[in-house]
This record gives C-alpha cells, sequence and structure tokens, in this order.
C-alpha cells in the first residue's frame, strides 16, 4: 500500500508540475487586449486618416492632403519601431517606449496650440 500512495503522491505532484508549467501567464490576457487595441488604433489610422485628410482640404488640394497624410502614415508605422529599437541599445523598454510616446504626443500638442 505504501508504494502505491507514493506512487499516487508522485502522480500528483507530476500532474500539479504540468499544470503549473503550461498554463498560460496571467499577463497573457493583458497582452491580448493590448494587441486587440493597437490592431484597432493601427486600423483607425489607415482608414480614418485619409478621409479626414479629404474632408479637410479643399478640391485642388485633395490629392495633396492624402499624399501628404499616407506619407507621415507611412513614416509613424516604421519609425516608432525603429526608434524603440534604437533606444533598446541604451536605456530599456519602458523607458524606450515613454520616450516614444512623447515624441509622439508633441506634434499633436504643437498643432492643437497653434489652433487656438
Amino acid at each position: 500500500m505504501t508504494a502505491r500512495r507514493r506512487s499516487s503522491s508522485s502522480s500528483d505532484s507530476l500532474s500539479v508540475w504540468a499544470w503549473e508549467r503550461w498554463r498560460s501567464p496571467p499577463e497573457l490576457l493583458v497582452y491580448a487586449r493590448l494587441l486587440v487595441a493597437g490592431g484597432a488604433a493601427s486600423g483607425t489610422v489607415t482608414t480614418l486618416a485619409p478621409a479626414m485628410a479629404s474632408l479637410a482640404a479643399g478640391s485642388h488640394e485633395q490629392r495633396d492632403a492624402l499624399a501628404l497624410s499616407g506619407t507621415f502614415r507611412a513614416g509613424a508605422l516604421f519609425g516608432t519601431p525603429a526608434l524603440v529599437g534604437a533606444l533598446l541599445s541604451i536605456v530599456t523598454l519602458a523607458p524606450a517606449l515613454a520616450i516614444v510616446a512623447v515624441c509622439a504626443l508633441l506634434p499633436g500638442l504643437a498643432v492643437g496650440r497653434r489652433r487656438r
């Protein structure tokens, strides 16, 4: 009987170990939510920016406005990961993301203050 109990308890501890090893981390749900939010933001930028640019521009300026908004969008989608990658050689990930967020926020603040 003792041999059976030992094998049963070792089997139980093995199943607990397997469960602890293969279960998803609690941060996985946070990562999934951030991934969905990032996809929604990228989709919004992709569709809303050209629409807003064509509405704000006059009939003769629409082509230029669409080209400019597309260039800005492409630069932002390429530049952000490149800047974070460059900053990772100097600082850790959290400060690198904070620096990029502040750099992305500054042009909007400058334009918003000019309009008032």
